[in-house]
């Protein structure tokens, strides 16, 4: 059986990819300006994407948000 992945590794994936963006986006090796100003420039960038392709932003942050809350509820579960 696999080892359940805690909100703290998802939160650090999270970061790795919004510093991964931040980086490639203006260079240096960290954040360019604070983190909540670089999470909104990266979904703008993602909302550009979804357009692009067809799909539907809202749907997806909707079915994230349902994934949120269901992750942190199964976290509290546990024992």
């Amino acid at each position: 059986m696999t080892k359940p992945i805690t909100n703290a590794e998802r939160a650090m994936w999270a970061e790795i990819g919004l510093l991964e963006y931040a980086i490639r986006k203006e260079g240096g090796d960290g954040f360019y300006d604070d983190a909540e100003l670089v999470l909104s420039d990266f979904l703008t960038e993602l909302m550009h994407y979804a357009q692009r392709r067809g799909i539907d932003f809202t749907c997806c942050i909707k079915r994230a948000e349902g994934h949120h809350e269901d992750e942190v509820a199964e976290e509290r579960r546990a024992p």
